[in-house]
């Protein structure tokens, strides 16, 4: 893909993004009761853990979330695309 082509895609999905996320931030919420019961958890176990341990965990844990959204990101960008051809490809046969 073109660099402006890419520049352009990152715009759609940014504001797409922000689109979505203030439409439906309602239902995407968590639990908050449960996020803290977990949180409260993992900081009791994170506190026995010595520098090393802890680190790998941090570093499994930052790694999981950029892969996941990158993924997301992916996806998000293939999506618009093809919605795009779709709308071109239904023009064409109007």
């Amino acid at each position: 893909m073109k660099r402006k082509e890419n520049e352009f895609l990152d715009a759609i999905v940014q504001e797409r993004i922000q689109h979505h996320y203030q439409e439906h931030h309602q239902e995407i919420q968590p639990d908050r009761s449960r996020f803290l019961e977990l949180a409260e958890q993992y900081q009791e176990v994170m506190t026995h853990l010595n520098e090393a341990d802890l680190e790998v965990v941090q570093n499994y844990q930052e790694y999981v979330f950029n892969s996941s959204a990158a993924v997301e990101t992916v996806l998000y960008k293939a999506g618009v695309l093809d919605g795009l051809r779709l709308g071109i490809l239904v023009r064409k046969l109007n």
